[in-house]
């Protein structure tokens, strides 16, 4: 079996009937190596993010199996051209778990969603809600129904709403027929609880990761390993248990394949902690999923970064790395694998880290340090 490994990033944008922007399309392209552990010896991966255009992608024709980051329409018919072995969930169920008004009624009947959150249905109705402070939370942040890695969605703090909002808002009402308006929390820690729905029904989890995002929402990098167990060793169960009943809807629902939900654990302004259980659905592939399977290849006592990382330098890139390995103290391997071609072909991509589990109050420094120099070097000159 060969199976063929599709990159649509875009899949949000192609389910509201957009194309992958340029910009978005840039910030992807050094990101398709992300199927690097799951790939088999015969397999075969896409190797820029995938705009789902009429000529099939190189590869195609050998394969016996698609798997897409996302079933899409345009990615069904792909692989019904290629003749795909694989189970294809109703692309329509797909859409409909995707969308934030499925995840925001999830919320809603289980009595998880932040106060003063609403599904706004007019320009009128949006702004009579970021007028005003929110009880919680700083500012406000309006989320079109569709969007990923903090693409479609605008911060609004203070009375001032960021230029273009307007503009932005008709577009997202006109297209979809509501935003989603939510008070802006504090993050402390966002994790990604990893599930395979089966295609009988059945529900796996397949494990817990950090997700790590810029001030802007977009990614950042994944944390996984014993880390992540140790800092939601006393949360897991009960976040599990509440979200036991949106994964089983999805299930019910028709769906199949891997599941992503992110869960927020904030600060309120009085100081204290609070978790947002359910952030987020996301009905497909999540870079949390794809950075788990690099779990296997942890030795005890390790944990894991997948990171993004920009170089200065695409030829010293891969030397900087091995280099850094001996130079930073608890990090025992760096290597990037994304893109895969050798020297990368774009300026930005992903690198794997693998260091030693600190077990003091510190933990957590001490993997930003580890995580800030590695950035560092790369972004500046080679020796």
């Amino acid at each position: 079996m060969s199976r063929l490994f599709v990159a649509n990033f875009g899949f949000e944008d192609e389910l509201s009937g957009r194309r992958m922007s340029r910009s978005a399309w840039e910030a992807t392209r050094g990101l398709c190596g992300c199927w690097t552990p799951m790939l088999g010896p015969a397999d075969l991966a896409v190797l820029a993010p995938y705009q789902g255009d009429t000529e099939a992608p190189a590869g195609a024709d050998r394969a016996t199996e698609v798997v897409a980051w996302g079933w899409s329409r345009r990615m069904v018919r792909l692989a019904q051209e290629v003749g795909s072995g694989g189970g294809i969930p109703d692309p329509s169920v797909v859409e409909a778990l995707n969308r934030r008004r499925w995840s925001f009624e999830q919320e809603v009947e289980a009595g998880m969603v932040p106060s003063g959150a609403v599904l706004a249905e007019s320009q009128d109705a949006c702004q009579g809600v970021v007028s005003r402070s929110p009880r919680i939370g700083s500012g406000w942040i309006v989320k079109a129904d569709l969007g990923a890695s903090g693409r479609q969605q605008r911060r609004i703090t203070g009375d001032t709403p960021p230029a273009g909002f307007d503009e932005w808002l008709a577009g997202c009402l006109d297209r979809d027929g509501l935003v989603v308006v939510e008070p802006y929390l504090e993050s402390v820690f966002e994790c990604g609880l990893q599930f395979e729905l089966e295609t009988g029904g059945g529900v796996r989890y397949c494990g817990a990761t950090e997700l790590l995002t810029t001030e802007s929402g977009s990614y950042l990098g994944t944390r996984f390993g014993e880390s992540v167990v140790l800092r939601l060793e006393s949360d897991l169960e009960h976040l599990l248990a509440r979200l036991e009943p949106v994964v089983d809807r999805a299930a019910k629902a028709g769906y199949f394949g891997p599941l992503g939900i992110d869960a927020m654990c904030f600060r309120s302004p009085t100081g204290e902690t609070a978790w947002r259980p359910l952030q987020e659905v996301n009905a497909r592939f999540t870079m949390g999923r794809c950075a788990l399977e690099w779990a296997s290849e942890l030795p005890g006592g390790a944990s894991g970064t997948v990171l993004v990382c920009r170089w200065a330098e695409a030829e010293s890139v891969d030397r900087r790395l091995s280099e850094l390995a001996t130079e930073i103290e608890g990090l025992r391997r760096a290597e990037r694998f994304s893109p895969p071609e050798s020297p990368p072909g774009s300026p930005s991509g992903l690198v794997l880290l693998v260091y030693d589990t600190n077990h003091d109050p510190g933990m957590i420094d001490s993997i930003e340090s580890i995580e800030g120099r590695v950035m560092a070097c790369l972004a500046g000159p080679a020796h």
